[in-house]
């Protein structure tokens, strides 16, 4: 298990230990009415329920999303998003393409980059997806007349 999700489980369960010592301790201390530990019991399935947006799982991206992040100025953001177009294979390929006609130069490299890993994870006998992508890129023509 991943040391941070471990680290949520163990606080979430003393939280939740020491929420219900705190409602014992209310329960047993006052003179309750007969809606009071119906409340009670409403406010500890309401805390038991909440779970903060740092803990929730991050909805994915799309693919046009992480090939517009390669041209980011933050260095980190641009690996990150080449490892997520590689990890996307196939699904990536035709973005990548599309991206290299109007690219800066770091961007071109990143997305050319990505084309050959996802190339390499291909089948050697399957001559289609970015394997092909490279071909074509290959024999266009660049620079200046």
């Amino acid at each position: 298990m991943n040391l941070s999700i471990a680290m949520i489980v163990l606080g979430w369960i003393g939280f939740l230990m020491f929420g219900c010592s705190v409602m014992r301790n209310l329960l047993t201390a006052t003179r309750l009415t007969k809606r009071q530990p119906c409340l009670s019991v409403a406010v500890l399935a309401c805390l038991i329920g909440y779970q903060p947006a740092w803990t929730q799982e991050p909805k994915e991206r799309s693919v046009e999303y992480w090939v517009g992040q390669l041209a980011s100025d933050h260095y980190l953001r641009r690996e990150s998003a080449q490892q997520k177009l590689i990890r996307a294979g196939d699904e990536a390929v035709a973005p990548l393409e599309g991206v290299l006609a109007t690219a800066d130069l770091e961007t071109t490299e990143l997305a050319i980059r990505a084309l050959g890993e996802i190339s390499m994870a291909q089948k050697p006998n399957d001559d289609s997806g970015a394997w092909a992508a490279l071909d074509r890129i290959s024999t266009k023509r660049a620079g200046s007349k």
